[in-house]
């Protein structure tokens, strides 16, 4: 009886291993997922944020310099809060619980619009922010919010329109 007991046991135990050394190859291929994600993220052109509720919780840097944030301080912050520091909107309802982006964050939807931020430089640099819930309803829905730079565009429409003026006088 009890060398079949050990041999269960063995058995067990080599089982137990197997599934060990599995969860870890596992873990090891995650954790190199996850890093490589972390590259593909950071060195992306836009910038992008994930929110859970109106707080960001990761962003990479990108996000934060067109922002005019330095660096790290977007964690933790209130998007909305961020969002009228680097537009120097405070009164803009947009930004409130109750306007466009808590709506999109309550209800699943999209919020997409153009900001202005200006830069040390005192020049203006135009954004076009894209928030968008992500996940299951909750009380802390999370969302990712993407800032791509359209400057140059804002730019030429200007151009353009001070263009249509002349032509029409």
């Amino acid at each position: 009886m009890g060398s079949k007991y050990a041999v269960f046991t063995s058995y067990l135990l080599l089982r137990l291993v197997e599934e060990i050394e599995r969860w870890l190859d596992q873990r090891d291929q995650a954790e190199q997922m996850l890093e490589e994600l972390r590259g593909i993220v950071e060195s992306s052109p836009v910038g992008i944020a994930s929110l859970r509720g109106s707080r960001v919780v990761h962003s990479n840097r990108r996000f934060e310099r067109m922002l005019q944030v330095p660096a790290g301080e977007a964690l933790g912050a209130d998007i909305r809060r961020l969002l009228r520091a680097g537009t120097g909107e405070a009164a803009d309802t947009a930004y409130d619980e109750d306007g466009p982006i808590g709506a999109a964050l309550a209800d699943g939807g999209l919020h997409e619009t153009e900001i202005e931020v200006r830069g040390d430089d005192g020049q203006a640099h135009w954004h076009a922010l894209s928030i968008r819930r992500i996940g299951p309803p909750g009380e802390a829905p999370q969302a990712i919010a993407v800032l791509s730079e359209i400057t140059r565009l804002k730019t030429q429409q200007v151009e353009l329109e001070h263009l249509a003026l002349e032509r029409e006088r």
